[in-house]
């Protein structure tokens, strides 16, 4: 039993939905039945003639997978903060990420571009947990800032000789 444009016998397509399948007598037209509750539809088809997206989904809802019975919930929970004092004396870009809630990307370039004081060591970029601190900080010290300025364009006056 195949339909039109579907991939593959419809059978085997719902085996894993837990959805069993018989043709209705009309062309292309199936009545659907859930193997859980034992509830019975016929799927709309779509102007083309192929079945629709979630054509398997029970109308109970008893065998829509738990991701798709909830769309507002959110996709993962925010991570944790961080607390400072139990990261490693030295750091990883990954994990003053993870501390600044920054991508590994960002982070790299913010030390690319000497924003964040870090190193180079072996090829992989390492940063002090101590320096780390004092930067957010705004220590003197260092003479860092807690927040860089943000770089200004230039006037069209200054740009002409």
């Amino acid at each position: 039993m195949m339909t039109p444009r579907a991939r593959g016998p419809l059978t085997d397509l719902l085996t894993e939905k837990r959805v069993a399948a018989e043709p209705t007598g009309w062309s292309n037209t199936y009545r659907l039945r859930c193997l859980q509750c034992g509830a019975e539809w016929v799927p709309e088809l779509r102007k083309d003639g192929r079945l629709p997206t979630g054509y398997w989904r029970c109308p109970t809802g008893c065998n829509v997978p738990p991701a798709a019975a909830q769309p507002n919930a959110p996709a993962t929970e925010p991570a944790p903060v961080l607390d400072l004092a139990t990261l490693p004396a030295l750091l990883t870009a990954e994990e003053v990420g993870a501390a600044l809630r920054l991508h590994p990307n960002t982070v790299k370039g913010l030390f690319r571009a000497a924003e964040l004081p870090a190193r180079k060591i072996g090829g992989q970029w390492r940063m002090l947990r101590d320096e780390l601190i004092a930067y957010l900080s705004g220590d003197p010290v260092t003479g860092q800032s807690a927040l860089p300025a943000a770089p200004t364009a230039p006037r069209k006056a200054e740009e002409l000789p």
